[in-house]
């Protein structure tokens, strides 16, 4: 499965779902901040693309411009 997210910067976007599976992003546009295990971050910019394993759960999402992610996952 995958989506596109579109983001605005300050916008916190929950992933949301409970998954049991890696959860792959892809920044298409702008920069965003994953933030994962509550005080943990990774900058990702646009081209890159970052592999989140299934174990991490309660991901955010927050742009840091005006974002598009897309998020690509096994169901």
């Amino acid at each position: 499965m995958s989506r596109v997210i579109n983001g605005f910067a300050g916008v916190i976007i929950n992933t949301g779902e409970e998954l049991d599976s890696f959860v792959i992003y892809m920044c298409l546009e702008g920069n965003f901040t994953l933030v994962y295990d509550v005080d943990k971050t990774v900058k990702v910019n646009k081209g890159e693309t970052i592999l989140v394993p299934a174990i991490l759960k309660n991901l955010f999402l927050i742009p840091e411009t005006e974002a598009e992610i897309l998020e690509i996952y096994i169901r």
